[in-house]
């Protein structure tokens, strides 16, 4: 990808949260409540874990091998933007709002992901303050962060 490509994507993609970010430290009560709703997907080299355009059905954390983010940019068009680094978060923005994904994660090796189901992440925050509150204040950052380098771009 260019420069000038990667630049002008790199305006919209957050950066990635990471499961230690948001999961890390949680009292013994909280990491058992979150351990009871994960499930383990596996995919194999080359598959879609989740496409632009697709309602999310769970919010995925990379475990092992290698996948990568993608957009749409045309017809027949598709950008890589970059790989997903372990312990990423994906889809969890998509989750909580109840919107349509924008990018594409396709793996590029054998993965494992760990997985929690909407119903049953929503019932989670619901249930857990703590994990509730975590969530809160690193989506709040990223949402600074975006305001501030939409604020300083020039397009």
């Amino acid at each position: 990808m260019s420069v000038k490509t990667q630049n002008f994507y790199g305006h919209f993609i957050s950066p990635p949260f990471f499961a230690d970010q948001l999961f890390g430290d949680l009292t013994p009560s909280s990491k058992d409540c979150l351990k009871s709703i994960c499930r383990q997907k596996c995919f194999r080299k080359n598959d879609t874990v989740f496409a632009a355009g697709d309602l999310p059905e769970c919010i995925y954390i990379l475990n092992s091998g290698q996948a990568r983010l993608t957009v749409n940019n045309g017809i027949n068009n598709v950008t890589d933007l970059r790989l997903v680094k372990p312990d990423e978060v994906l889809g969890i923005n998509e989750v909580l709002a109840n919107s349509f994904c924008h990018i594409n994660v396709e793996t590029v090796t054998p993965c494992v992901f760990e997985c929690f189901c909407r119903d049953d992440f929503l019932r989670l925050l619901n249930n857990e303050p703590e994990i509730c509150y975590r969530l809160l204040t690193s989506l709040g950052a990223d949402l600074q962060r975006n305001y501030r380098r939409f604020s300083e771009s020039r397009f």
